[in-house]
């Protein structure tokens, strides 16, 4: 899968962009806050509204209104910062390992939507970062603190639960009582700089 960047005057206005290249689409982040994606849409990992399997011009996500500060994508999933520090995530690349693992509970909206959904659980927290895994998610607020969900098949979300469905605190003892600085995360791990 591929993206085609056309040289439109919209594009010539952006003058600086992140992007982030996941397991089959993109996701873009401009200088002024917007986000588009392209790729795959198999999973609802590019945020746009139902209709192709896939994009290959850049579209803008139009539900992230608020200007964006942070991306992160995953191998069916991605995450969004926003300015006032709300997290949205959308592709339902989670949502299978959640069922298999918590197949007594339903999952949260925002493992299974496909545009983009508020994050449950980090309410009265301002996140600054977000990284993602292949499936798993962190966020890192301003107050230092690191929050987990999704796999933790490989332990790296420092929980005995194979699956956490929500955003759970990593303890400051984890880390010798310090407040994380920053985050990082491979495919089935998570570092964290203190």
């Amino acid at each position: 899968m591929f993206c085609l960047l056309p040289l439109a005057p919209y594009w010539l206005t952006v003058l600086s962009f992140k992007w982030l290249v996941a397991f089959d689409f993109t996701i873009l982040l401009t200088g002024n806050g917007q986000v588009l994606s392209c790729g795959s849409n198999a999973f609802g990992q590019l945020g746009l509204p139902p209709g192709a399997r896939r994009q290959v011009t850049p579209q803008v996500i139009e539900l992230l209104s608020e200007k964006v500060v942070c991306i992160a994508a995953g191998m069916r999933h991605a995450l969004a910062v926003t300015e006032s520090g709300l997290v949205f995530q959308w592709g339902t690349g989670m949502a299978s390992p959640g069922r298999r693992a918590c197949p007594e509970k339903p999952l949260p909206s925002f493992l299974t939507a496909k545009e983009p959904c508020r994050v449950t659980g980090l309410e009265n927290l301002k996140v600054k970062t977000v990284v993602t895994g292949s499936c798993h998610s962190a966020s890192l607020t301003d107050e230092g603190e690191l929050y987990v969900w999704g796999s933790n098949k490989h332990g790296q979300l420092v929980s005995p639960a194979t699956f956490l469905p929500k955003p759970q605190k990593i303890e400051a003892s984890c880390f010798q009582n310090e407040k994380v600085a920053m985050v990082w995360s491979g495919w089935t791990h998570l570092v964290a700089q203190t």
